[in-house]
């Protein structure tokens, strides 16, 4: 039986966090029927599944990134793992959005609300 990979398992945390940071304020969103939070995540989960399913469609561009030493390439990779990092991604979006709203209290980077 092989022992766990310190790295491997480094890497499941630095992905999974954001995702579970992120997953729990939708649902908090969505219970406080925070509707525009709510869209504005689901939006952001979207658009980080669709970069990372173009990055995996345009191999010319992306060559042979591998995700995980031995695996497939980025090109190879199935669907779930898409899905999986897509979110990830958009997770962490996120997370540097909130990350900047905490520290510019002067609000110079604010942007139009969701809808309006």
């Amino acid at each position: 039986m092989k022992g766990i990979d310190p790295a491997a398992l480094a890497a499941l945390g630095v992905v999974l966090a954001p995702l579970t940071a992120k997953a729990t304020s939708f649902v908090k969103a969505v219970s406080a029927a925070a509707w525009r939070d709510a869209v504005t995540q689901v939006l952001a989960w979207g658009l980080g599944v669709g970069a990372v399913g173009l990055a995996a469609a345009a191999s010319d561009f992306t060559g042979k990134w591998v995700l995980v030493e031995g695996g497939p390439d980025l090109a190879h990779t199935s669907v779930a793992a898409i899905v999986l990092i897509g979110t990830a991604v958009g997770s962490a979006g996120s997370l540097l959005v909130d990350f900047r709203k905490a520290i510019d209290s002067s609000d110079s980077a604010k942007e139009p609300p969701l809808g309006g």
